[in-house]
């Protein structure tokens, strides 16, 4: 357990990071190299973690006992950043974008298309079965103010496709 507070460490502020540069960089960069971006600092990053880790052991082992089979777990905090990127629960709108980047450049993608943005819609709409078209708001906070840009972007996609759906700050309800 003590081994997964680096890798968390690591992660921390990855994909809000990169969320935020995808909507503030668009139509100044091509997305995929915002990504790429994104992916060669979070091994930058992690691997300096993890050298730090190998080097230093003490934080990961307080009580001093370890060998070296022990300190293979830091070997392991540069692939976690990496499947961070879109592995982080809450990431439905980062998520979704990515796979259009990896749709457009010929990948196969595992939920193409937009089954990620349809899927959430449904998952709220279900709430109110009486209701044809509801009416849905996306309440970001001040303290989770780094969804913000993933939660627009998904709103935004999914008024494209109709929907009545809006990502609004709390004191824009009352």
């Amino acid at each position: 357990m003590i081994g997964y507070k680096p890798k968390l460490l690591c992660s921390l502020g990855e994909k809000r990071g990169l969320a935020q540069r995808l909507a503030e960089g668009e139509g100044k960069k091509h997305p995929t190299n915002v990504v790429f971006d994104g992916i060669l600092l979070a091994t930058l990053f992690s691997s300096l973690a993890a050298l730090f880790f190998w080097l230093v052991p003490a934080p990961l082992f307080p009580s001093g006992e370890y060998n070296w089979l022990d300190l293979l777990i830091v070997l392991a905090i540069p692939g976690y950043a990496l499947t961070e990127i879109d592995a982080v629960p809450g990431g439905i709108g980062l998520t979704a974008f990515l796979n259009r980047i990896y749709e457009e450049s010929g990948e196969e993608v595992v939920g193409a298309g937009d089954r990620m943005p349809d899927a959430f819609y449904s998952s709220l709409a279900q709430l109110v079965p009486d209701r044809n078209l509801p009416l849905i708001a996306i309440l970001v906070s001040d303290e989770s103010q780094t969804y913000r840009p993933e939660m627009d972007w998904l709103a935004e996609c999914l008024r494209e496709k109709g929907k009545r759906i809006y990502c609004v700050h709390p004191r824009d309800v009352m």
